[in-house]
């Protein structure tokens, strides 16, 4: 009974919005959500569009937590490309929530682009349906926007705003997620990060997310993060094979305890 009172209250308190930050890649779960300040992944389309201005190359992901917290029910699936257009870069994230009787469907359309002075800036466009058994469907769309300034070397600043225009779920008039994501990427070396972040939603009380991550022999990267409200503790390691990646994630809830990811991604260098 626990467990499915704790699967309505995610489903229904996160409306449009998939529970925990899932369907974000597993490099920003492994850091507990402190991702807003790093660029160059094709999942900067939802975590900061500013991001995908540094892309590397080419870049395709597909993204599975079979069952949050263990509860099939809260099954999220994910896919992601970007590709880079000189200073700018193109995004796109498709992603999938729920089961039979609730479901959430979005796709996020993301731009990016560096100007002189390190500064990159961002938007991405949000289109989200929701459907929940004999009570029909109901989409809507967002938007949001970000930057990425480098203010040292080796030191990078990141801020988002999700839903910029106070989006609401259509003749219902329920609010949408409003959240603004601010952070520091410092890359301590040329392989480990450490980042800090802070969170807030207009509806509940800061988050404060660290993660830190390590590159061994160019082929295995470890992460570690820590987040409150709610606490949270995760991990998450990648294993690169020439230019394909295999990636785990995995965090802990201190009431319903964990939850895993599995990544595959692939990059073509430019």
């Amino acid at each position: 009974m626990f467990r499915l009172v704790a699967l309505l209250f995610l489903c229904s308190a996160e409306s449009l919005c998939v529970p925990e930050g899932l369907g974000g890649g597993t490099r920003a779960i492994g850091l507990a959500g402190a991702f807003v300040a790093i660029g160059g992944s094709e999942w900067c389309t939802t975590s900061n569009p500013a991001g995908l201005s540094s892309l590397d190359g080419w870049q395709a992901a597909a993204f599975l937590c079979p069952g949050q917290f263990g509860m099939k029910e809260l099954r999220t699936t994910s896919i992601a490309m970007a590709i880079p257009f000189g200073t700018s870069g193109f995004g796109v994230v498709g992603r999938q929530f729920g089961f039979d009787l609730y479901r959430e469907t979005s796709v996020s359309v993301g731009v990016g682009k560096t100007f002189v002075g390190g500064v990159s800036v961002g938007g991405t466009l949000n289109a989200t349906r929701i459907s929940i058994e004999r009570y029909g469907s109901v989409a809507t769309s967002s938007a949001n926007c970000g930057a990425l300034i480098d203010v040292a070397d080796g030191v990078h600043l990141g801020f988002e705003w999700e839903n910029v225009a106070a989006a609401r779920i259509g003749s219902t008039g329920e609010a949408l997620p409003q959240t603004q994501s601010f952070g520091f990427c410092f890359e301590l070396s040329r392989t480990s990060r450490l980042c800090l972040e802070s969170e807030k939603d207009i509806r509940f009380p800061f988050e404060l997310k660290l993660g830190y991550e390590q590159e061994f022999l160019d082929v295995v990267t470890a992460r570690f993060g820590l987040a409150n409200n709610p606490q949270k503790m995760a991990v998450g390691i990648d294993v690169r094979v020439s230019q394909i990646t295999f990636s785990y994630a995995g965090y802990t809830h201190p009431q319903l305890g964990w939850s895993h990811q599995i990544e595959l991604s692939c990059t073509l260098s430019r």
